[in-house]
């Protein structure tokens, strides 16, 4: 909450790809079992430079979809720069959804098979609710 009671609400998210980890040894293997691979670089597999090899990896590995949080120190500091002078900070993770009248406004991750899917959402067990005073 802000000096002037001015609520303030942040969903805090960081979405991010991340190239799938492999070893010179797991992408020679694709590599070898894969005659497309030599047809398409007109030259035999043991002949592939390290280059080549980091194309095929961009090529043929999609990139996973990862997700970290803001850390608790990000946070306050993000909060005074807002300009708030209270804070509560509730425990997060996949589920954290972010509605405004009847939307949900930021991209929900989920944990595991969820995160497969672009909008995952899933049953919360608390909420904060605000609505207007008629």
């Amino acid at each position: 909450m802000r000096k002037d009671r001015t609520v303030v609400l942040v969903v805090a998210e960081n979405i991010y790809e991340k190239m799938e980890k492999l070893t010179f040894d797991e992408i020679n293997v694709f590599v070898r079992n894969n005659k497309e691979i030599e047809a398409q670089y007109h030259k035999p597999t043991k002949d592939l430079t390290l280059n080549d090899l980091r194309k095929i990896q961009a090529q043929y590995f999609t990139p996973k979809r990862e997700t970290e949080g803001l850390p608790l120190l990000d946070s306050a500091r993000y909060m005074i720069r807002l300009g708030c002078r209270s804070a509560l900070n509730l425990d997060g993770g996949g589920s954290s959804t972010l509605w405004i009248c009847g939307q949900v406004v930021n991209e929900t991750v989920g944990d595991g098979k969820e995160s497969e899917s672009r909008h995952p959402q899933r049953p919360v067990a608390e909420a904060i609710v605000f609505t207007e005073v008629p």
